[in-house]
């Protein structure tokens, strides 16, 4: 009993400081869109488009690009009513195989079950493509803002989007604090790519605790760190 209160405060806590630091950044956010700095957003992995439906009620004006790799999403992203594309972005234009069993969680990095507690993953092949490469191809325009959430393949869209990220302001991205995903980057990797990609953290947007279904303490596993342009 005595561990369920204190997992119940813990996740209480949680809760508070998340509120708390999502309150800071959607001050921000309505900041640089008022000032002309955000006009173009790109949802990298924007599942079924709520974050960019969220974001596009601050930024009321500015223009939206969803990307998606997963089938499934394509009904609810239909439903959004902005411009979306069903494609996996990585490094350059093949094949990969991704691991699904249809939540936030798909990715080419398949998830370390003994942290995320999550099962009936399926591997499928899937076609990929560069994001420079896909972008020119599809007449799209420069972003100013980038959100970039695909589970451990963040650097691989990073490689093969060199030059729009290089045009790109602002940047939030999820960055591992343990091997949530297999295979994937280090948290001191992607600090180090971004760095050299010309991008700064400025601000924690929201972190995120291992689930208790896992059987799990409650230790931090994730965060979302806005960087910008330096």
């Amino acid at each position: 009993m005595k561990q369920a209160l204190k997992r119940l405060a813990t996740l209480g806590l949680q809760r508070d400081f998340n509120a708390a630091l999502k309150y800071q950044f959607r001050s921000r956010l309505s900041q640089l869109y008022r000032s002309g700095n955000i006009s173009t957003v790109y949802d990298i992995g924007a599942h079924h488009g709520k974050w960019s439906l969220g974001i596009k009620k601050l930024m009321p004006k500015a223009s939206f690009q969803l990307f998606e790799a997963n089938p499934v999403c394509e009904t609810f992203l239909e439903k959004t009513g902005l411009p979306y594309h069903r494609i996996a972005l990585s490094k350059a234009k093949g094949k990969r195989v991704f691991h699904s069993n249809n939540s936030t969680g798909d990715s080419f990095y398949p998830e370390n079950t003994e942290l995320s507690g999550a099962f009936g993953w399926q591997e499928k092949e899937v076609e990929t493509a560069d994001l420079d490469s896909f972008a020119l191809q599809n007449h799209l325009p420069s972003p100013d803002w980038i959100k970039l959430d695909v589970q451990g393949a963040e650097l691989d869209v990073l490689a093969g989007g060199k030059f729009l990220f290089s045009k790109t302001k602002f940047l939030l991205t999820e960055i591992p604090l343990l091997p949530y995903n297999l295979g994937a980057p280090s948290f001191s990797d992607y600090l180090d790519a971004f760095g050299a990609a010309g991008f700064l953290p400025v601000s924690v947007v929201e972190v995120h605790q291992l689930s208790a279904k896992a059987g799990n303490s409650p230790a931090l596993s994730q965060m979302d760190l806005f960087f910008e342009r330096q």
